[in-house]
Order: C-alpha cells, then sequence, then structure tokens
C-alpha cells in the first residue's frame, strides 16, 4: 500500500517512487492516471515512468498532472518509453493549453497531434476519436454515446494496458483498444440502451468483442 499524501492522494517520494518503479520491473507495460489525483505528487511518479524503458500509458489524473509541467510536450518527447496518452477534450486542453473546442477547428495540424514525437501516441477521445503517431492517423468512429460517462475511459485504459502488456505496439494497442471499446459498448446499449448502460457493465461485453475481432481476422 502506497503512502498517502495530505489529500488521500498516492505521496510522490522518493521511497514511494523507488517501490513503485521496482514493482513495475515484473511487468510487460504500465498505466497510470487513472483515480490518481492530479498534483505535484502525481507528477513526480509521472515523470520517474517516463524514464524508464516500458510501455507506458497516461490517462485522467496523469495526464492533469502533466499540465502542470512547465513544457509539458517536450517532456513527453524526451521520454525513454513509449507513450500512449487518452486525454478527452478537457484533459488534452490543459495538458496543451488550448481551449477545448479549437481542436475542431483544424484536428489534424501538427499542435494538436504531437506528429513530431515519434514515441507518442496521441489517442484523442471524443464522438470522433482520433489516433496519431508521427505521420500515421485515423479517426474511429465506432462506439455510441453512452461512453460519455465518468468511468468509461478507464475501461479503454485497461483494454490498451492490456493489449500493450500482451506485447501489441503502440499504434496497434491503441487501434484495437477504440474499436473493441467502442463495439462492446454497441453491445451493451442494445442490452442496456445508451441511457442506462454504465462503464462497469463493459467487461461483459468485450468477450464478444474479441470473437467478432477474431472472426475477421480469421
Amino acid at each position: 500500500i502506497c503512502p498517502q499524501n495530505h489529500r488521500g492522494g498516492i505521496n510522490g517520494g522518493e521511497q514511494t517512487v523507488s517501490a513503485l518503479l521496482g514493482a513495475a520491473q515484473g511487468v510487460n507495460a504500465i498505466a497510470l492516471g487513472c483515480g490518481m489525483e492530479p498534483g505535484p505528487d502525481t507528477l513526480a511518479i509521472v515523470r520517474a515512468f517516463l524514464r524508464q524503458e516500458k510501455p507506458l500509458l497516461l490517462d485522467a489524473g496523469a495526464i492533469t498532472a502533466l499540465g502542470e509541467e512547465p513544457d509539458p510536450i517536450r517532456l513527453l518527447r524526451e521520454a525513454a518509453c513509449p507513450v500512449v496518452l487518452t486525454p478527452h477534450p478537457g484533459e488534452y486542453a490543459r495538458l496543451t493549453g488550448t481551449e477545448p473546442g479549437e481542436v475542431g477547428n483544424k484536428p489534424f495540424a501538427p499542435e494538436h497531434t504531437m506528429g513530431e514525437g515519434t514515441k507518442i501516441t496521441l489517442l484523442r477521445k471524443g464522438c470522433v476519436t482520433g489516433i496519431f503517431q508521427g505521420e500515421r492517423r485515423v479517426w474511429h468512429f465506432g462506439g455510441c454515446d453512452g461512453l460519455a460517462k465518468g468511468g468509461s475511459g478507464d475501461v479503454l485504459t485497461g483494454i490498451i494496458g492490456g493489449l500493450l502488456a500482451q506485447g501489441a505496439a503502440p499504434w496497434d494497442a491503441a487501434r484495437a483498444g477504440v474499436w473493441l471499446h467502442g463495439r462492446a459498448a454497441q453491445l451493451c446499449a442494445r442490452d442496456h440502451s445508451r441511457r442506462g448502460m454504465v462503464p462497469s457493465q463493459l467487461a461483459d461485453y468485450l468477450g464478444a468483442a474479441f470473437l467478432e475481432a477474431e472472426q475477421e481476422e480469421g
């Protein structure tokens, strides 16, 4: 159990960071941010994990904490590891210092895709999700508005993190993860409605989504 700071979040002191990095030695990929409180402690943990070499997925509190860095994009581009970012519009705006609606006017502009960072895979969530890595970019139109609930992004983080841990490249993990997440949401909505579905139900439909994907491959 990690020691807490005065706000109830994870303490970002040297001993805690060292313990977390030690625990990460036995894993294939790392996901940070879900349930973490933004602030200097979380930022210290994120900085430390950007210096290790295993694939790193940053979401939620980790992205918001990065927004407190003087030059977060430079920090990300200098990372020693492949980085996957999964921000929603508000998180992306805080990270980049833009307005939440600004990206919509020129979504493929370099300043909105982090195109110069070859180790960065950006998954910009929304009603249409954009995935960017270097010069590669793709739009994903799947899913449904039932995903517009707090916690849905945590499920996506888990899916992509699991794919990274199985050895998938960040670009492949991001694309497959978005499709699986969206398809599970569509199947869930059929049984529970888009209004009634909740994120905790999505996992029950991932098996069916994986099966469809595997049948397409076969």
